[in-house]
């Protein structure tokens, strides 16, 4: 192939996921559901990313009036 070039991209392979149940209070679920929608993310994506920023739970205090 006359002109071409070749060059190497990295990509990171997928991890599996895996489903959970947890247990929580009713209010705790609505804030969480109440969060994530004002995100527009699901339920799981954004308690994924908030664990991940190491935020688990912030949002949910306040929402439910908890420390």
């Amino acid at each position: 192939m006359k002109g071409a070039v070749a060059f190497l991209v990295s990509a990171e392979t997928p991890e599996k996921a895996v489903r959970v149940n947890i247990t929580a209070r009713e209010s705790q679920i609505e804030a969480i559901d109440k969060l994530a929608r004002k995100a527009g993310m699901t339920r799981s994506a954004y308690m994924v990313q908030s664990a991940g920023r190491g935020r688990a739970g912030e949002g949910v205090r306040r929402a439910v009036g908890r420390r």
